[in-house]
């Protein structure tokens, strides 16, 4: 690796046609470096016009070295906003995809796009690459139309409908959407499953069957002013998805029938309201509230009395967050600042055998939380080169749950951080972080549930507590040739209160905390372009990871892996873009993935090879855009190992290995936008 670092350090400067440098831009930023500065490249419009973009997504895509990171799905809104900022603030909405949100920006709206190496200075304080997408400020009035085809073979047909409009004069601004979208499973096909017993003979050979039906409709609404000084982002929505499936295990015993079905109602108010981008002194306010009703239904008919597992569920939040940005020098940038949510779930779960119900710990319960969280930070510009950030982040929180008696507990955590950030040259820099992080409870822990196609019921846990790290990261990035980017992470941490399955006295299961445990991990991630190779427009996009988790088991006392934390993750990526043509076409290749889940019970894998992804789209003039998209891999596999009793031998009951062939799958999309 060291030589390979050395080759990449002499390799030529990276000259991306070009960006223009942070200095050159007019931006609305109280102070501008007096010299070009390495953290913050601009990307002007004209950069992307060779691949004739019709969003500001097709436009971030193309920015060399960026990789989009959605939001995380957190509660509060500390860290909950992704990885791109609109003209210098983080978006109204918590809830919407930023594919989504980008889709609905134009390209001819788009001024430039501002890649901030390592955050640099920006409100996503997460030690990363972040862009911002500045805006022209002239507000044409535009109108989109969308049609989506979902086709599977085999079947279903899904299709779906997009209309999207904005406007706006005198700086004020509005969006508005309506859509029934499509909703993909990847995992539906025929398969075969085989079972054995504990000595590794055949019991039972089953066939499978499955099939499902899915519709997400909904709309959004925004709304964007001036306010004091300041810039409001308003977003309104609501969502409703209804999805169902079955699958039918086939045996000259007979057949085993699951259903599920599940409808879903999502609906969000939020708000954004900050000073201009950068300025100091400056403040930002942001403001959310959501609310989803769940209602969920599992049946299952095997052989004897049918099991039925019910749900209904209200969730809510209510979040704000006020920061207050400084200057304290032309070198030194702070930041303090707080949050208040409170977070609620109302859930109430049934389960009968044969019509009889069986009484679950913890089937009907309401849980809330009322957290505060108070935090300090600066960012210090050492030299031109080299910039230190610090942050110190105090959380505490009082966790009640009603249910079986009322039980009530406080939480506190200090949250430290450290990151140094050298940029040896204007092309290569180096990231060294130290950071305590505090996991999310998942409040869908503290209530029952169920895997009925497993044979699991899972009480709910009314003392579980969140998992938190010590994280330590370096990372290397080196920019060459023409837009050429590759880079390296190395990756630990010290993991305590770690969640996964956890057996009870009484010989039941739940989500609980198992102990302590390490993680090691190292990340490659390379942009290759093809232009010395012959191929003008072309690039090659590869990713890979791979991390090792360490913890002790709770029966075996054996060392194992944390459930559905994938231990690799390989991408490569092709895209050819042909301007004369107004075609860009590409592929994508995922060789191998794999998800564990460890219980006290059974350990299942599930396994995927050879996911294939190819996809051709013309934009052609008058503002259209015309897309295809084939999903294609044929290797699922579920292995299931069903132990006999709790024990550190663990003899083994029966073994199954479940074989799937997944439908292909090809999405249309047809676009219109005036």
């Amino acid at each position: 690796m060291f030589t390979c670092l050395l080759w990449l350090t002499a390799v030529g400067p990276f000259d991306p046609a070009p960006p223009v440098a942070s200095a050159q831009l007019a931006t609305t930023e109280a102070t501008a470096p007096s010299e070009p500065n390495p953290e913050r490249m601009g990307f002007p419009a004209d950069y992307f016009a060779s691949s004739n973009p019709s969003s500001a997504y097709d436009m971030v895509l193309r920015v060399p070295g960026f990789r989009l990171r959605e939001a995380d799905a957190v509660r509060g809104l500390a860290g909950a906003g992704g990885n791109v900022l609109i003209n210098g603030a983080l978006p109204a909405s918590k809830s919407e995809a930023l594919r989504s949100l980008l889709e609905r920006i134009p390209a001819d709206r788009v001024e430039r796009i501002d890649l901030l190496r390592g955050g640099a200075r920006s409100e996503v304080s997460q030690v990363e690459d972040v862009v911002d997408v500045v805006l022209t400020a002239a507000v044409p009035d535009w109108r989109a139309v969308q049609a989506d085809g979902g086709l599977y073979s085999g079947g279903p047909q899904q299709w779906g409908l997009r209309l999207e409009a904005s406007g706006g004069e005198d700086g004020r601004e509005w969006r508005a959407q309506a859509f029934r979208g499509l909703y993909p499973n990847d995992s539906t096909g025929p398969g075969l499953l085989v079972r054995r017993d504990g000595q590794g003979l055949e019991t039972d050979r089953e066939t499978v069957s499955n099939s499902f039906d899915a519709i997400v409709h909904g709309w959004r609404l925004d709304w964007s002013q001036p306010l004091a000084g300041g810039r409001l982002d308003t977003s309104a929505s609501a969502t409703q998805t209804d999805y169902e499936d079955q699958i039918v295990y086939t045996s000259a015993a007979g057949d085993r029938r699951f259903d599920f079905a599940m409808a879903l109602t999502d609906l969000e108010l939020s708000a954004n309201w900050r000073t201009p981008s950068q300025s100091r002194p400056g403040a930002q306010f942001r403001f959310v509230q959501t609310a989803s009703i769940d209602e969920l239904a599992s049946v299952a008919i095997s052989g004897g009395s049918p099991q039925s597992f019910l749900t209904e569920r209200l969730s809510a939040e209510t979040a704000a967050r006020l920061t207050v940005f400084a200057r304290l020098n032309p070198d030194l940038d702070a930041e303090v600042g707080g949050e208040v949510a409170y977070n609620l779930l109302d859930a109430e779960q049934s389960f009968q055998i044969g019509g009889v119900a069986i009484a679950l710990p913890l089937a009907t319960t309401r849980v809330d939380e009322l957290r505060a969280n108070a935090f300090l930070g600066a960012v210090w510009q050492i030299s031109p080169s080299v910039r230190l950030e610090a942050e110190l982040r105090a959380e505490g929180s009082r966790i009640r749950q009603i249910g079986e008696g009322e039980r009530s507990r406080d939480l506190s955590y200090l949250k430290p951080r450290v990151a140094l950030t050298w940029f040896s040259t204007d092309q290569t820099r180096w990231r060294f972080s130290v950071s305590r992080e505090v996991g999310q409870i998942d409040f869908l822990d503290f209530a029952a549930s169920s895997t009925l196609v497993n044979n699991q019921i899972l009480a709910g846990n009314d003392a579980l507590r969140p998992q938190t790290l010590w994280n330590a990261t370096l990372s290397f990035e080196r920019r060459f040739a023409d837009s050429g980017v590759i880079s390296f992470t190395l990756r630990g941490e010290r993991l305590s209160d770690v969640v996964d399955f956890l057996p009870t006295a009484d010989g039941g299961l739940i989500r609980g905390n198992i102990g302590d445990g390490t993680l090691a991990a190292a990340a490659v991630e390379l942009r290759l372009p093809l232009r010395k190779f012959g191929a003008e427009g072309a690039r090659l996009e590869v990713s890979a990871a791979y991390e090792q988790i360490e913890v002790t088991d709770p029966v075996t006392g054996q060392e194992r892996g944390v459930s559905y934390r994938s231990p690799s993750q390989t991408l490569v990526r092709f895209v050819n873009e042909v301007p004369a043509f107004r075609v860009n076409w590409g592929a994508e290749y995922r060789p191998y993935a794999r998800s564990p889940t460890f219980d006290p019970d059974q350990t299942r894998f599930y396994r995927t090879r050879d996911q294939w992804s190819l996809f051709a789209e013309w934009s052609p003039p008058g503002g259209w855009t015309m897309r295809a998209e084939a999903f294609l891999w044929d290797d699922l596999k579920i292995p299931r190992t069903v132990y006999a009793e709790r024990s550190p031998e663990q003899p083994v009951a029966f073994e199954e290995m479940q074989v799937f062939d997944p439908r292909d799958r090809l999405e249309l999309r047809l676009r219109r936008a005036f």
